[in-house]
């Protein structure tokens, strides 16, 4: 039931309809239109050469995409036959993967590189025979941003050493609270 004062039908009419009846077709195709903008509201990416419509979004760590009634999670991304897709099972394509859009692609695997560097962490490498130092190095590649923030701190043991070798720090502190990673085994 719609209140029709709110729009100022009494300015014309004396009295107001106690009930107003709008065709079930109407109702129906609103409560739809209402669904699908509902669900284009918070989506990464509408894919409307589908049918039903494929809507893609980000839920923290992960990609939810959603096909008519049909729902899939996923936490990576695969590489199959040279392209970025996902495993889809759940959407019940035909096929078991599904390609994903350029726009999709870039904002999950910035997700998922924020997530890998949350691991980052100094780890110990060894202690110098020449200067009797500790050194510690990173456990993964860092981001160019992170990179240029705490390069300065770091020798490049350019050897074939196996214990020091590549870029290490004697400082792992200062580098630690810069990067606000922490040092394993402290």
């Amino acid at each position: 039931m719609i209140d029709l004062r709110r729009f100022g039908v009494g300015k014309f009419f004396n009295t107001y309809p106690d009930e107003f009846e709008m065709p079930v077709e109407i109702l129906e195709r609103r409560a739809l239109w209402r669904k699908e903008t509902s669900l284009e509201h918070d989506a990464l990416y509408v894919d409307k050469s589908v049918n039903p419509v494929r809507y893609y979004y980000l839920d923290g760590q992960k990609l939810r995409i959603l096909q008519g009634e049909k729902e899939v999670t996923v936490d990576k991304i695969e590489n199959v036959y040279g392209k970025p897709a996902i495993k889809a099972e759940g959407l019940e394509l035909g096929y078991t993967h599904l390609a994903l859009p350029e726009k999709v692609i870039e904002a999950f695997e910035k997700v998922l590189m924020e997530k890998e560097l949350q691991k980052l962490a100094l780890v110990f490498k060894g202690k110098s025979a020449v200067d009797g130092r500790e050194y510690y190095g990173l456990n993964m590649e860092p981001s160019e941003g992170q990179w240029s923030w705490v390069q300065k701190h770091f020798v490049d043991f350019g050897t074939t050493d196996k214990i020091l070798n590549g870029w290490l720090t004697w400082d792992p502190q200062v580098v630690a609270k810069i990067l606000e990673i922490p040092i394993e085994g402290q």
